[in-house]
């Protein structure tokens, strides 16, 4: 054998001997490195698992009484495995069932929810929830029909009942259950698609303590897919209960106030400008200022929980969110943001009496018009009553209203703008919590806004060297009567009150009481944490208190409004307010607090369109009031209109 032979064979050798190596190797890897991996991965595919949803939790009211609950209701589903060929003649027909003018199903849409990737083939898939018996009895009878299709009893939400029997109460409060987005999902593991999760109110918020913890099935399958057995799963864990600060019997005569109110306003209109009239909004909220707890929260017009439980319709989302009719599925109480006029002179006295530049003897001259001091353009102000008010005083002028002593005020902290470079009346607004979020654990909370000279510009181009950028006396005049550019929602005028009726401390609104474990024990509990002091002395803000009072009687604005009152037995107080709207008719508010030896309950009313403070927002006030102070009602619809601002 020649060299050359040699070296060949060397070769072959070398490349048989790596070979095998890698072999050797491989093989060392899959069946010793690799076992457990394989032996997963083979586990996985003999095994299938699918979620059991848990039965979510209750909510309740501050007394224990039932405002969410859980009922079974039947809910069709398909196994898609046995549909086969027949797939789209089958949907057809169950689309024809469960459809209704109520709740409209087309073959599509039972389609497109069979075929979400993210849905496990080995389970039953529900397709439409809470079907009449009527239409199960059909669908039971009828089965060879019907293949794959079944009905199954599953838990569907319950509500209590608002006035009329027509909705659920308290719906923004609540919110509803939606169907997990796809944003909810990427974001956070505990979410997948088909999940029913909370939208809009409580329902959201706290929907991790409502949801419970899922359970599973396991089933053992062959290699083509076919179940062979069930295995060992674990069962769903319930949610917890919810209990909020919401008093049901409150919460109802709020509704029923403002649906009572609403309409009554509407007789009071002016001819002439009834083309102007708001068509019906608006907002109601109750808090107590000893720990900020919402005992109330209405928002008008209204709408019905129960369209969701069924699997609401595309017309149906449009007429919630329909301008036309005034935005029925927004919270006014949290998004509705209103100029406060004259339910912000409290707090602008109070502002003006800390930075010294009044006492409460200081007094105006009230002609029913203002003025500017060394004003060339003779524009002038105008006082709500146009035979103006004398000479008040901070107390006649807070009872009767009075624009032009206000007015002043205004003038006197744009001296001291100019004088010390601060936004003085901006300070105090924001330190009564004006201009930002109350922190309440609801979705969707505005701010509100506290104009400024910094927010002229930023809104005029960021041009400082623009006129309509330019900061001018009658900003800070039209701010100190709660008008211009001012913006607060109904929940932050109430938690201002808060420091009147406690000494200067305001606390942060919320809905949360306590939350139970399906076995009834506390598994938490809301603490009240104090949101901000206003450094005023307890003797001033006491004085503002006691004027307050003076507001419902005698010759106050809203005595009208709560003529026969128990005033010596239960004494309260508040203030009116009529906000110009550009175009419409002018909105109408009241807060008001009582008792006033130790306020346990903050009103606050804004009725749009709904014209002097104390024809509508105050009436509506006196009727809840009236709840809470438990004494007998009032007509509430005789009750409306007269009185001022």
């Amino acid at each position: 054998m020649g060299e050359q032979s040699r070296f060949r064979i060397a070769v072959l050798g070398i490349i048989a001997i790596s070979l095998f190596s890698s072999l050797i190797a491989r093989l060392w890897y899959l069946q010793a490195l690799s076992a457990p991996r394989y032996e997963a991965l083979a586990e996985g595919n003999r095994l299938r698992k699918i979620a059991l949803p848990s039965s979510r939790g209750r909510i309740l009211d501050r007394n224990g009484k039932v405002l969410v609950a859980n009922r079974s209701a039947h809910s069709i589903t398909v196994d898609p495995k046995e549909l086969g060929s027949r797939r789209d003649e089958i949907l057809e027909r169950l689309a024809a069932l469960i459809s209704s003018d109520f709740r409209p199903v087309d073959k599509n849409m039972l389609s497109a929810r069979l075929t979400d990737a993210a849905l496990s083939p080995y389970g039953n898939i529900v397709v439409v929830d809470d079907v009449s018996r009527d239409k199960v009895v059909y669908l039971l009878e009828h089965q060879a029909d019907f293949p794959g299709v079944n009905a199954e009893l599953r838990a569907v939400r319950e509500y209590a009942l608002g006035p009329g029997g027509m909705g659920a109460l308290a719906p923004h409060v609540l919110g509803y259950l939606g169907q997990a987005s796809p944003e909810m999902i990427e974001t956070d593991p505990d979410y997948k698609y088909g999940d029913k999760v909370g939208r809009g109110g409580v329902e959201q918020t706290y929907d991790k303590l409502l949801r419970g913890e899922e359970g599973e099935r396991s089933f053992e399958v062959t290699s083509r897919g076919k179940v062979i057995k069930e295995t060992e799963g674990r069962p769903s864990i319930q949610g917890n209960d919810v209990v909020l600060t919401i008093d049901k019997e409150v919460q109802f005569a709020a509704e029923e106030a403002l649906a009572i109110g609403v309409s009554a306003s509407r007789d009071l209109l002016d001819p002439s400008k009834r083309k102007n009239a708001a068509q019906g909004g608006a907002a109601a909220v109750v808090i107590d200022p000893a720990d900020g707890s919402i005992l109330a929260s209405a928002s008008y017009p209204s709408y019905d929980l129960r369209a969701f439980t069924t699997g609401i319709d595309q017309g149906t989302w449009d007429w919630m969110n329909d301008p036309a009719n005034q935005y029925p599925i927004q919270n006014r109480v949290t998004q509705g943001q209103y100029p406060p006029a004259s339910t912000l002179k409290p707090v602008v006295a109070a502002a003006a009496l800390r930075e010294g530049m009044i006492t409460r003897e200081t007094t105006f001259a009230c002609p029913g018009k203002y003025t500017v001091p060394g004003d060339v353009s003779g524009y002038v102000f105008k006082d709500w009553t146009p035979q103006g008010h004398g000479s008040p005083d901070m107390q006649r002028a807070l009872a009767q209203s009075c624009d032009v002593y206000f007015y002043n005020l205004g003038w006197q902290f744009y001296l001291r703008h100019n004088r010390e470079g601060r936004d003085v009346i901006q300070e105090n607004l924001r330190a009564f919590g004006f201009g930002t979020r109350t922190g309440v654990d609801a979705a969707g909370e505005q701010s509100g806004r506290v104009p400024d000279p910094e927010w002229k510009i930023r809104i005029n181009d960021n041009n400082p060297d623009s006129e309509l950028a330019k900061w001018y006396p009658g900003d800070n005049i039209n701010l100190a009567i709660g008008q211009g550019d001012m913006l607060a929602t109904p929940l932050q005028l109430a938690a201002s009150y808060g420091a009147f009726a406690r000494g200067g401390v305001m606390y942060e609104p919320h809905l949360m009481y306590k939350v139970l474990a399906p076995d009834g024990t506390t598994v938490s509990m809301r603490e009240a944490r104090e949101a901000r002091t206003y450094p005023l002395s307890n003797e001033d803000l006491g004085a503002i208190r006691e004027d307050l009072k003076s507001v419902v009687v005698g010759g106050g604005t809203g005595a009208k409004a709560f003529k026969g009152w128990p005033q010596a037995q239960i004494p309260i107080g508040g203030k009116t307010g009529t906000a110009e709207v550009q175009g419409k008719r002018d909105n109408s508010l009241f807060v008001g607090m009582g008792p006033m030896d130790d306020p346990r309950w903050i009103v606050a009313v804004v009725v749009e369109g709904g014209g002097h403070g104390s024809e509508s927002a105050a009436p509506i006030a006196r009727r809840i009031m009236e709840t809470l102070a438990r004494i007998p009602p009032t007509d509430l619809k005789g009750n409306t209109g007269g009185g001022g601002d």
